[in-house]
């Protein structure tokens, strides 16, 4: 099946109830959390995910204002943390290519991490930071400028740096036009870069990095089966899918692209912010990382 999507919340519905999956859902203030397990092989592979947790945070939109984009941002955190080894040093590594406004929210998201690996603990101590997380970042680029496959260089780099985690941040596709930036998806799962846009790149998992990989993604594309679908509200069948099997490497966004990558990189910053240094508040956080 086709299912044209990175959202897990987005494929149990494609694929109907099955055996092997726990769902539940929830809100946290104006946002909705979804968390799906996936518990059985069978399961794992009739929506083609791997067995684990997938936690997504939906908004209703982008917005500027202070208050709700805290709040937003924490319940993104907390679906974060609950994934996260409680100790250790943590690596957030920003998938994609910055030249491609689509594919942009990694490295946009990574200039916005409080990194604090450079950061003497006597000093952290005399600035009043005591008790900070060793935090590092790093924005890989994508093979195609660096000739290094991004999963190859993360591997080396944290087993160099001995952390106990990576967080991998990257943009994904989604089935639903609603969604594109306003949906975070949080997974212990890792990620295969591309593969929701039909160019799978090597995947970035336990097994292939070393140490626990959380993955931390928010839809910037939708394939053009699926935008035409919705416009012209009628269901996507499986001689529609043959016929426009041409277009599948197709995708579109949203015309004010710019701006979704822009808040979609400050929302998922802060909640990587958050879940790491729980001690500083929002504004503190705002403030340590401004550019």
């Amino acid at each position: 099946m086709f299912f044209g999507t990175d959202l897990a919340m987005e494929r149990r519905r494609i694929a109907g109830e099955m055996d092997g999956i726990f769902h539940r859902e929830y809100a946290v203030g104006d946002a909705s959390v979804s968390e799906i397990r996936i518990e059985s092989d069978e399961a794992a592979e009739k929506l083609g995910k791997s067995r684990g947790s997938f936690l997504t945070v939906s908004v209703p939109d982008m917005t500027e204002d202070i208050e709700v984009f805290e709040g937003r941002s924490r319940a993104a955190a907390d679906c974060l943390l609950s994934l996260l080894p409680k100790k250790g040093s943590v690596m957030v590594a920003g998938l994609g290519n910055e030249e491609i406004t689509s594919d942009a929210l990694g490295p946009k998201c990574i200039a916005r991490i409080f990194a604090t690996g450079h950061i003497p603990k006597e000093q952290a101590r005399q600035l009043g930071l005591a008790g900070l997380r060793t935090v590092y970042a790093v924005a890989p680029g994508v093979a195609g400028q660096t000739g290094i496959e991004g999963a190859q260089f993360l591997k080396s780099l944290c087993k160099t740096l001995s952390v106990s985690a990576l967080i991998a941040v990257d943009a994904l596709a989604a089935r639903d036009m609603a969604r594109l930036g306003n949906t975070v998806q949080i997974t212990d799962t890792g990620i295969s870069p591309g593969s929701g846009v039909g160019n799978p790149r090597k995947e970035y998992t336990r097994e292939s990095i070393g140490v626990p990989v959380i993955a931390v993604g928010v839809p910037t594309v939708i394939h053009i089966l699926h935008a035409a679908a919705g416009i012209f509200a009628q269901e996507i069948t499986e001689e529609s899918e043959i016929r426009a099997k041409n277009y599948r490497e197709a995708v579109v966004t949203v015309r004010d692209a710019d701006a979704l990558i822009r808040h979609a990189a400050n929302l998922t910053a802060m909640a990587i912010n958050l879940a790491l240094h729980p001690s500083l508040s929002a504004a503190e956080l705002s403030h340590l990382t401004a550019r």
